[in-house]
């Protein structure tokens, strides 16, 4: 079945063209429906209902989905997936399997009919009126400074350390034309192994930029560069040595927003500069800043703005991460130094050259400029639509909450999202007022990611036990108590149906003894039976089942002989047209330069009004010899997926690295894949040992050839208590 509009592969059960996004007539659905792209034929021996021969994927006989009573009920919302495999790892052997190439000729697209999908709904009865309107108070014509002071507060770290990143922007700095009455001064540390030869490993030095040269000031030695007044005594003697009437603040290092935070010192690993922490700097240092700006990852977020706001008239930052590349200091600097430039100017260059070098490099990426004297409004708002949320919560609305806070796109390690997604993706009455209050503080934005909008809010979902930390810094910042008993609330219900018992002081009993039961022990994984469906397999789930589902994973295992290849797993599925879950194999898979690769999806996000789509997933690899996971992302402008960079990855331990890098032309690149033994039910890793540089590095998703292998496919299906619900494994012959 093709897109009549732009004559696209349309895969079975889509009910629009994941390439040009226009509707599929029902008379196309049902053809589509008919006939499924790969025939199930089973061999006589093997039936339905029985657990397929040689496999580690047997689960005992399962309930059906059902929603959770109230007490001894299956619940507890999950963590994201992180590390590309949870199981651990035996000894490597030796794999070959041959045979299985991408067909570059027949692309395919990818196929997303996703559960994100599904419209949610919420039954608000917040009683306080509420307004669509946003208005600000009146905001001083900006004066425009004859001479501009540029603080950098660099904490070199381990992307100095490992990837010289500090010194290539160190390098850009010295290229801008900076006159008299432009000055730029530096505090550099908290790195071991600097590449730029004025910088002396281990210490913390000052600098100033001169005729294109960096000039020390002074060496503070040993010194922590993550610790409030380090940064607060930097910012007064930059303003008491270079006096100006305008002054700028770079923060540049590691970032994540919460619960990640801002800094990490190679000298210091323990600590960081938290959100509070730079509340406190800038209220001892007493200087107000025509703007902050972040070159670091995740940082554009509300929390940040609140403890930054009374000391500067803008933040640039980014909502997602930065990529290795950062900000591109010689055009920004430039244009500040020019005379008569309003802040904004420079500010949106910033986030013009930032995004152009991504492009440049074929890589994702966001950055917002967010006018401070607007962030009030966005809190007032915010306030009645957190009340909302609670009411809802409290009053059956728990599921509705989680499906729609699950899809709101996806950054590792960071618990925020974008504020005008989640209003959006949960909808009260009081979601215009913080969407038009967020939208008019963000003046200018530009993002590739379909969910970013230009400003997140932290809000505990996936990495909820970090919530202790979080709501300090809520309660630090003088947050609404509306808002913090909103997440005391919610937070107690995800532990609770985590049958997790590490609860802190502000952990409701109350509501979680009536809600979710006093006997519950958490989330549960059992099998779900298939049924015969004419020439295919298939899982059959009512309008109750749907409602509770948060995804549905399909795993995928070619059977190479004495060893299982694991494909890997995606988030990909069909529907019949009885809207029953179809078994069928993959007729496409991720390739890296013609290979196929073991994938590992991570996050989906689809808009249910506008059918923008996103997924986000990891390839195994090995990195110059060291393990890793090539991170691919797709949308549908992006149906052949772009490589975002990669992170570490120990094969040994299963630790995944919480940084994103960059590639370098001249890295050499392997892929790896995970298989399984049928003897032993062992996990084992392999390199493909056909290394290539990563600038001759190139993703797409093509059609996969499977003709002589036997695949084994199994469908886990998980709903939002976080209970999983699994197929057992099924042979579906190639021959």
């Amino acid at each position: 079945m093709y897109c009549d509009k732009c004559g696209a592969m349309i895969p079975p059960g889509n009910k629009f063209c994941n390439n040009c996004g226009d509707p599929v007539t029902p008379e196309e659905v049902a053809s589509v429906n008919s006939a499924p792209t790969h025939p199930v034929m089973q061999p006589e021996s093997y039936t339905a209902g029985q657990a397929a021969p040689q496999t580690a994927y047997q689960m005992p006989q399962p309930p059906v989905l059902q929603e959770p009573v109230k007490t001894n009920k299956n619940g507890g919302k999950i963590a994201a997936i992180i590390g590309a495999a949870a199981l651990g790892i035996a000894a490597i052997v030796t794999l070959v399997f041959v045979g299985i190439n991408s067909k570059k000729n027949n692309p395919v697209i990818k196929t997303t009919n996703s559960i994100s999908s599904i419209s949610v709904s919420s039954v608000s009865s917040v009683s306080d009126s509420v307004s669509d309107s946003v208005s600000f108070p009146d905001e001083p014509e900006e004066i425009i400074p004859e001479n501009r002071t540029i603080m950098i507060y660099m904490i070199g770290s381990d992307l100095e350390s490992n990837y010289g990143s500090a010194s290539e922007d160190l390098a850009e700095m010295m290229k801008s034309r900076i006159d008299d009455k432009t000055n730029i001064v530096l505090q550099t540390g908290g790195c071991k192994n600097w590449a730029t030869k004025p910088m002396k490993n281990g210490k913390v030095q000052r600098f100033t930029i001169e005729d294109r040269e960096l000039i020390e000031l002074d060496n503070l030695g040993k010194l922590s560069m993550v610790e409030e007044d380090s940064l607060a005594d930097f910012i007064k003697f930059a303003k008491e040595a270079y006096p100006a009437e305008g002054y700028t603040l770079v923060l540049w290092d590691h970032g994540g927003g919460i619960p990640v935070q801002f800094g990490r010192d190679e000298l210091y690993p323990n600590d960081t500069l938290t959100d509070v922490n730079l509340y406190n700097a800038l209220n001892k240092a007493d200087v107000h800043f025509d703007s902050i700006i972040f070159d670091a990852c995740n940082m554009c977020s509300l929390e940040i703005a609140v403890a930054i706001k009374d000391h500067a008239d803008y933040m640039v930052a980014a909502e997602s991460y930065v990529n290795g590349i950062g900000i591109d200091y010689t055009g920004w600097i430039n244009r500040a130094a020019t005379p008569d430039m309003a802040t904004m100017d420079y500010c949106e260059v910033i986030v013009r050259d930032y995004m152009k070098s991504l492009k440049k490099y074929d890589l994702v990426g966001s950055m917002s400029v967010i006018k401070m004297s607007r962030i009030d409004a966005i809190m007032d708002a915010y306030v009645k639509y957190a009340s909302s949320i609670n009411t809802n919560i409290l009053n059956g609305g728990y599921e509705n909450y989680l499906l729609a806070r699950g899809n709101c796109g996806y950054d590792l390690g960071a618990d925020c999202v974008d504020i005008v997604t989640l209003a959006t993706q949960y909808d009260t009455p009081t979601s215009t007022a913080l969407i038009n209050s967020a939208v008019n503080a963000v003046v200018y934005t530009e993002s590739d990611m379909h969910y970013g909008h230009g400003l997140m809010l932290y809000s505990p979902y996936d990495y909820y036990d970090y919530y202790d930390d979080g709501r300090a810094s809520l309660v630090s910042l003088g947050y609404d108590p509306a808002i913090i008993g909103c997440y005391d609330n919610l937070v107690s219900l995800i532990y609770a149906y985590a049958g997790d018992e590490n609860y802190g002081d502000w952990y409701n009993y109350e509501i979680t003894s009536e809600i979710v039961g006093n006997n519950y022990s958490g989330p549960e994984t059992s099998t779900i039976e298939y049924v015969k469906k004419g020439d295919y397999y298939a899982v059959e789930l009512d309008d109750d089942d749907w409602s509770i589902i948060d995804h549905i994973e399909v795993n995928v295992i070619a059977d190479g002989g004495d060893y299982g290849l694991m494909l890997g797993q995606d988030y990909w599925w069909t529907l019949d047209d009885d809207d029953d879950l179809m078994i069928v194999n993959p007729t496409g898979w991720t390739f890296i330069n013609g290979m196929v690769t073991t994938y590992w999806c991570q996050n989906i996000y689809n808009d249910s009004e506008t059918d923008a789509w996103s997924q986000t997933g990891e390839v195994l690899a090995t990195v110059n010899g060291e393990g890793a996971v090539i991170v691919i992302y797709y949308d549908q402008d992006n149906t052949n997926g772009k490589i975002n960079g990669y992170y570490t990855y120990n094969y040994d331990t299963g630790e995944h690295g919480d940084m994103l890098l960059t590639f370098n032309d001249e890295d050499i690149v392997d892929i790896v894949y995970e298989g399984v033994e049928w003897n032993s039910n062992d996990i084992i890793y392999e390199a493909n040992e056909d290394e290539f540089y990563a600038k001759d590095m190139t993703v797409s998703f093509d059609e996969i050839d499977l003709t002589g292998f036997d695949t084994y496919i199994y469908y886990s299906i998980v709903d939002v208590y976080g209970n999983r619900y699994e197929t057992d494994s099924i042979l579906l012959p190639t021959n």
